[in-house]
């Protein structure tokens, strides 16, 4: 218990599929992001590619990979993903999240964070260091 989120609404791989490619490459993630206080100033991040994969039971794994998360940006990115996969938002409606903030306009951020139940960090990898030897 514990170790997955159960939604119980179908989901249509299809549109999950397309709504996670919106969301591929180098954006302003502040709207994926949860303020821990201190707002972050720098937000833009590259997501490489987001994988979707099912599995028999009706079992899905999504896997992030990106140069860098902001807090809780994982979490923002699923539960809005699976909103589209159900059929209760456009893929296009992710697009509003990822513009940019500007003066007297404040930036949509996503209130729609899947449960930590079921999140895990596989790796990281770490950007190699010249040690000046060769």
């Amino acid at each position: 218990m514990g170790r997955a989120w159960q939604v119980p609404r179908p989901l249509d791989l299809a549109r999950l599929r397309a709504a996670a490619a919106l969301l591929t490459g180098t954006h302003d993630f502040g709207g994926f992001a949860a303020n821990r206080g201190v707002p972050c100033p720098d937000t833009v991040r590259t997501i490489r590619r987001i994988d979707v994969k099912g599995r028999p039971g009706g079992m899905l794994t999504l896997t992030f990979e990106g140069n860098g998360f902001l807090y809780k940006m994982v979490r923002l990115l699923t539960g809005s993903l699976v909103r589209v996969a159900q059929g209760r938002a456009e893929p296009e409606w992710l697009a509003g999240f990822l513009a940019p903030e500007t003066p007297g306009k404040p930036r949509h951020k996503s209130s729609f964070a899947a449960p930590a139940e079921g999140l895990y960090l596989a790796r990281v990898f770490y950007p190699k260091k010249d040690d000046g030897r060769g």
